[in-house]
């Protein structure tokens, strides 16, 4: 899958019905909180989507942001999607090589 950005994010949703959920091992270990007990793990996304670390944390913040940090963790993703923004063919040159 070509890697996600902010013009083709949408695939999102088409990629939720397609992850295989292993149930043992390090996928169920999470050391601090429980706050990434899904069926999708934010680490699984990043690595199937290839993502930069700006939208890493993005996804992250985003995910956990009812369980964890509230309005605070999305403010947290915004500032790393702005960043992202203001950074973009930078990102993209490092991140995004076809």
């Amino acid at each position: 899958m070509e890697p996600i950005n902010l013009w083709n994010i949408h695939k999102i949703f088409d990629l939720v019905t397609c992850i295989n959920i292993k149930e043992e091992g390090m996928r169920n270990k999470q050391i601090g909180g429980d706050h990434y007990q899904s069926n999708i793990q934010p680490w699984d996304v990043f690595l199937d989507w290839q993502l930069d670390p700006w939208l890493c944390n993005v996804i992250k913040y985003v995910q956990r942001h009812h369980k964890k940090g509230g309005l605070d963790d999305l403010k947290k993703a915004h500032h790393y999607l702005e960043y992202a923004i203001e950074n973009y063919d930078t990102i993209k040159e490092r991140f995004y090589r076809e």
